[in-house]
């Protein structure tokens, strides 16, 4: 058997085996992962030596990563891509750890950086999760207006272990994208969205996903993909989003950064860069109104946080928190949400006298929306 076939026997028992996952996790380096495969062959009956196994781990010599199947419980999706045949979806190995992050693509970056992906970095065809796309769906989604509070919302949620909560991860805005453009089906959103929210550690009690902003300009038909499940959508003073977005650009506020027409907002061309921002946020907003108006999802004005989470929105997605997962609950709602090591400072005060009179006049556009919004929950409230 040549060295390339023993790297792959080796590579496809660890695969299969967590237990030899979890030994390899205690690699901090190339050198150790290679030390540590190096025993593993061993025990294998392989020849493979430390050098041959440190050597497959050179970009250039890395045998096919491709698997017919889904990878077992601890690979989660990354990144959709083709490879000229076909979509394919790359699959990386998380290392045992919760999604601590507060955006999916961090918890990613952490998972690249883990010497073990070197040896376990797997790509799959896009229609392997089909598999399972009749599974565990999400028992709710956060819709949100942007710089709203949904964000400090998915890490309350996150501090409950019996949480898994993935927050704005780009592979399922592809497979919506992708969807909208008539190039994938139902099953295959469902499958990606049962794969992002795996229960990885055995003893998942609830799956939430937080959306990206722009995802509210298709609420309904998102909903409807994803098992009529549940959905909440967040919104905040429209001054003090568009004050949010001029510091720092979303980047659905940049034009053609995200391809807003598969989600049903056509006509970018047509808007001034000046009031790109405005023209977006008050689309999103208007979707929302029109799903609310309807009868459906729960409304979170940003001012009712953190309390909420436990008074309102935990009960409207049919779940509660103990004593132990509120407190763990209420420790995440000191830290803000996007820089955990850093306490939460209300910033409403500071963005209200930081606006311009442009961002006073297009956040007055917005309001028309934002103060539907606002009734509609407080009738909701009062019925209750």
């Amino acid at each position: 058997m040549s060295n390339r076939d023993e790297y792959r026997q080796m590579r496809a028992a660890v695969i299969a085996d967590e237990a030899l996952q979890r030994d390899l996790m205690a690699a901090t380096d190339e050198g150790d992962l290679a030390e540590l495969c190096s025993a593993i062959a061993g025990r294998l009956g392989l020849s493979l030596s430390q050098a041959d196994i440190a050597g497959a781990f050179d970009p250039a010599h890395l045998p096919p990563f491709e698997l017919a199947a889904l990878p077992p419980r601890q690979w989660l999706p990354v990144q959709v891509f083709s490879d000229g045949r076909q979509l394919l979806v790359e699959w990386l190995h998380f290392g045992f750890a919760a999604l601590a992050e507060p955006f999916y693509e961090q918890s990613v970056a952490r998972a690249r950086a883990l010497p073990i992906n070197r040896l376990l970095r797997l790509a799959t065809p896009f229609e392997a999760v089909r598999a399972i796309a009749g599974e565990s769906q999400p028992d709710g989604l956060l819709f949100h207006m942007s710089r709203c509070g949904s964000t400090l919302v998915a890490r309350i949620l996150a501090a409950d272990a019996g949480h898994v909560v993935v927050s704005e991860p780009p592979p399922l805005d592809i497979a919506f994208r992708l969807h909208f453009d008539g190039a994938i089906d139902a099953d295959l959103v469902r499958g990606m969205a049962a794969a992002l929210t795996r229960d990885r550690n055995g003893h998942a009690r609830r799956r939430f996903i937080k959306l990206d902003s722009w995802h509210a300009l298709a609420l309904p038909r998102i909903a409807a993909l994803l098992g009529d499940c549940r959905w909440a959508f967040l919104y905040r003073e429209p001054v003090e989003v568009l004050v949010s977005h001029a510091r720092r650009a979303g980047m659905q506020t940049i034009p053609g950064a995200v391809p807003l027409a598969s989600f049903g907002l056509a006509g970018a061309d047509r808007v001034a860069p000046e009031d790109f921002a405005r023209w977006v946020i008050d689309a999103i907003v208007r979707s929302a109104l029109a799903a609310a108006q309807a009868g459906h999802g729960l409304l979170i004005d940003y001012r009712q946080l953190p309390g909420a989470v436990g008074e309102t929105i935990l009960p409207y997605f049919g779940t509660s928190a103990g004593p132990a997962a509120m407190a763990a609950m209420t420790r995440a709602a000191r830290h803000d949400s996007k820089n955990p090591d850093r306490t939460f400072i209300a910033d409403g005060a500071g963005k209200q006298a930081e606006a311009s009179a442009l961002i006073r006049e297009q956040a007055a556009a917005i309001g028309v929306s934002y103060r539907r919004l606002e009734a509609i929950r407080a009738r909701r409230a009062r019925s209750a």
